[in-house]
């Protein structure tokens, strides 16, 4: 009876362990250029931004106008990323962009303060001249 008990416990620690081990693919933003926009209430758009995406961050000028005003982090998440200001849950908390993958580049929702402000749009883009990087 011992070896039964036995064996059962070291079988469930195994697959536990696998289980544990195996993780989540995670996406993540792909790097290259990209145009962002900001439809608040979901209908009201503001201007474009041009964006570069490099590893985990995210630049990005001030309405299209030139050099880099913003510096953004990127979170992966199974289906695409988070973009926020900081590390730190506070920063997630206050302004954070949740984004998922389309054909055309990445969508999502703005959110400010834990209320969701309105949509993202991250559309792939060639390099313009005064874009960012």
């Amino acid at each position: 009876m011992s070896r039964i008990v036995g064996g059962a416990l070291v079988g469930g620690a195994t697959l536990a362990g696998v289980v544990m081990g195996s993780g989540v693919a995670q996406a993540e933003i792909a790097p290259g250029n990209y145009v962002s926009q900001d439809l608040l209430y979901g209908f009201l758009p503001m201007p474009e931004s041009n964006v570069t995406v490099v590893g985990n961050q995210y630049l990005s000028d001030f309405y299209g106008l030139g050099p880099v005003l913003a510096e953004y982090f990127i979170s992966p998440t199974p289906n695409g990323g988070i973009i926020h200001s900081g590390s730190d849950p506070v920063s997630q908390w206050m302004i954070r962009r949740e984004v998922t993958k389309t054909p055309t580049g990445y969508y999502g929702t703005y959110i400010q303060y834990g209320v969701p402000m309105g949509n993202f749009i991250l559309t792939e883009t060639p390099r313009r001249a005064n874009q960012p990087g």
